[in-house]
Parts: structure tokens; C-alpha cells; sequence
């Protein structure tokens, strides 16, 4: 008996490849692409096999995940340390600063003192 309907050429090539009997109502053509009905064997097929590149799709993501967290730590300790250094740094620059602000109020208390040591007063008045 002739194999004819919209799904012929499908059919015999999944019976090709595969060596397998598929009734005809188990294939389903749309649009040029082969569509297995649930619960055949190639659709188990097809989902094992879609399991599997999810299982790996998911696997890349996590292992992406942990090593962009181990940059962003290590990342984080190095600007913790630069922050440290900073702060450090200000610190210093403040004390010089206060250091320089004394320094400067002694020298303006030397140059007063001499400045009241050398005044001129009147002697006589006119």
C-alpha cells in the first residue's frame, strides 16, 4: 500500500534515520518542520536530550555566577585596602596641616612681640 498525506516525506525520513516504524498520526508537519507527538520515543529523545543542554546551559551560568563573585570580592578587598591607604593619607595631611596652623600662630605671636617690644611712644606731648 502507497504512503501518501501531508506528512509522507517526514515520516519516511524519521523512519530512515532512526529505523524505526512511526504511525502516521504521531507526525505532524508544520511548516517544513517535524513535530513529534508527546509520549513517542523521539520526543523522550528530545527532551533527554533538551535536559541535558539545560543541565549545561545552567552549569556555565552557576560557574560564571561564582567567578564573577570572586572578582567582585577581590575587587572589593582592593578598594577596601585603597580606602584604607586614603584615609590614612588624610589623616596625615591633617596633622601637618594643624602642625602648620601652630606654626604659624607662633610666628605670628613672635612678630607681635616684637612688633609691641618696638613701638614708638610719645615722649612729649605737643
Amino acid at each position: 500500500m502507497p504512503i501518501s498525506g501531508a506528512g509522507t516525506s517526514v515520516r519516511r525520513e524519521v523512519e530512515v534515520s532512526h529505523g524505526i516504524m512511526i504511525p502516521s498520526n504521531m507526525i505532524v508537519n508544520h511548516g517544513g518542520r517535524k513535530r513529534i507527538i508527546e509520549g513517542s520515543e523521539e520526543d523522550e529523545m528530545r527532551k533527554e536530550r533538551k535536559k541535558i543542554k539545560n543541565r549545561a546551559s545552567a552549569a556555565r551560568s552557576r560557574e560564571k555566577k561564582v567567578e564573577r563573585t570572586k572578582f567582585l570580592e577581590e575587587k572589593v578587598e582592593e578598594l577596601r585596602e585603597e580606602n584604607a591607604q586614603m584615609e590614612r593619607l588624610v589623616k596625615l595631611l591633617q596633622m601637618e596641616e594643624e602642625e602648620e596652623k601652630e606654626m604659624e600662630a607662633i610666628a605670628a605671636e613672635e612678630t607681635a612681640e616684637k612688633l609691641n617690644g618696638l613701638r614708638r611712644t610719645m615722649s612729649a606731648p605737643w
